[in-house]
Order: C-alpha cells, then structure tokens, then sequence
C-alpha cells in the first residue's frame, strides 16, 4: 500500500501488514483491472460468494471491510459516487 496513504491512517504495523497481504492475494487481483466505475455492488457480492468458498467468514469479512475502506476513500476523494459495498450482506456463516 503506498506509503502516503499509510501516513492518513492510525493502525498499527501489524495491521498494515494483514492489509497488505489482503490487498496482494485478494483485491489487486480481482479489482486492479477494474475501473472505479465499473465496480459494482453485485459484482461485488458475487466476489465475496467466492471468497467465502475458499476463505474462514472472519478473513473474508476482513477483506471486504479493507474494500470498502478503499472504496469509501474514493467516493470522498469524489472518484465515484457510491460505495458499492455499502448495504453489502455477508450473510456469514451461524
């Protein structure tokens, strides 16, 4: 993660280093093509479907929070309009 963007956020190293390994094995490569205004909610919600196939609900849950985090930044930096992951159901596991 670029290094600016770690200086706007208060966590610890421990904490970048779980959003690095997130970003590296699972959202640059579905997303890092994807243009901001091509990411949408269902699009979104069949990824996390997959997600869940492969991965524990607490880890998919994690990266679909460091998606939103980045997709929240880009609608206050006024790239989109909307968070496509807002209203988002994980419908996690009882």
């Amino acid at each position: 993660m670029d290094r600016a963007l770690c200086g706007a956020h208060d966590v610890a190293e421990s904490t970048w280093a779980k959003y690095q390994a997130h970003l590296h094995n699972h959202l640059l490569p579905r997303f890092c093509d994807t243009p901001l205004a091509d990411t949408s909610h269902i699009t979104i919600k069949q990824w996390v479907k997959e997600l869940r196939r492969q991965l524990t609900d607490a880890t998919a849950s994690d990266i679909v929070s460091i998606l939103s985090m980045i997709l929240a930044e880009a609608v206050d930096e006024d790239h989109i309009g909307k968070n496509p992951c807002r209203h988002l159901k994980l419908n996690l596991r009882p």
